[in-house]
């Protein structure tokens, strides 16, 4: 498939593989150490080839640092295929589907489908019409994967969570979503109204920690509702 889409499609494919093995994405820097290639005008055209097709996402960070910004792996069968097809001979898709690695493949999946149409998730939080941006963030204690960063002073941070039944929130990752807020605060440069949001399969299941927490929430019947 690569070879019909790209002239000299080896680097197109190096950097699929290096970026199929990182969940949060890769810098361009981290790409040239991870695969090797030279920096400069071949890797730039390849990287935007990629982009433009559709294998990878960009996520520019919320600052709007062009060199901080992340690049993720969004093709969905290539995903499957390196981690399932590509390396397999021997293992039956009934092993591979009760496998740990398979539940994490989930995880990852859907949150490359939620990373690809933030526009369903602004429609399910009744803010369609308001301008906004989706980003990311990270510093070293925390790492945001999902902003809306909105024209009216707020900005929804995003958790995804793929789970088989309502999300339970229990104390420990209540504490680590209070952090992750925290955090931004203190490393963003602009003062807004602040939303944690939970993006998941079928929502969040209704507790103490839940209510402290959690200001609003996207399910998957918001992410799939026809316009």
């Amino acid at each position: 498939m690569f070879a019909s889409l790209f002239d000299n499609s080896t680097d197109h494919k190096t950097i699929i593989e290096a970026l199929a093995k990182s969940r949060r994405g890769l810098s361009r820097d981290e790409i040239l150490e991870a695969t090797g290639l030279s920096s400069g005008g071949s890797l730039t055209r390849t990287m935007r080839e990629l982009i433009e097709s559709g294998f990878i996402a960009e996520i520019t960070p919320i600052e709007r640092k062009k060199k901080q910004s992340l690049h993720q792996l969004c093709d969905e069968y290539s995903l499957f295929y390196l981690k399932y097809i590509k390396n397999n001979r021997d293992d039956s898709w009934t092993s591979l589907y009760n496998s740990r690695s398979y539940l994490s493949w989930r995880g990852r999946a859907f949150e490359v489908l939620c990373l690809k149409d933030v526009a369903q998730t602004k429609k399910a939080l009744g803010i369609a019409g308001i301008s906004a941006n989706s980003s990311s963030w990270r510093n070293k204690n925390a790492q945001i994967d999902l902003l809306i960063d909105r024209g009216d002073n707020s900005v929804n941070l995003c958790e995804i969570k793929f789970s088989n039944a309502e999300y339970v929130i229990t104390k420990n990752y209540k504490e680590t979503l209070l952090n992750k807020k925290l955090q931004f605060v203190k490393g963003f440069s602009r003062r807004k109204n602040i939303y944690i949001t939970m993006i998941s399969i079928f929502g969040i299941k209704e507790n103490t920690n839940n209510r402290e927490v959690i200001d609003n929430q996207v399910t998957m019947d918001h992410l799939f509702e026809k316009a």
